[in-house]
C-alpha cells in the first residue's frame, strides 16, 4: 500500500478531519503500519472502539 493509500483509509477509518488536524501523526502511522493491512485493521480498529 502506498503512502496516499494508507492516507486514504486511514482517513475513511477515522474521518478525514481527525487525519488532516493531526497530520504527522497520521504520516508516521501509515509509516509503522508500512502497508501491510492487518496492522490497518488492528491500529484503526482499537482506536475506532475507544
Amino acid at each position: 500500500m502506498t503512502r496516499r493509500e494508507g492516507l486514504r483509509l486511514l482517513g475513511r477509518r477515522l474521518g478525514t478531519a481527525r487525519v488532516g488536524a493531526e497530520c504527522a501523526a497520521a504520516e508516521e502511522i501509515v509509516e509503522l503500519c508500512g502497508g501491510l493491512p492487518l496492522r490497518w485493521d488492528l491500529v484503526t480498529g482499537r482506536e475506532g472502539g475507544s
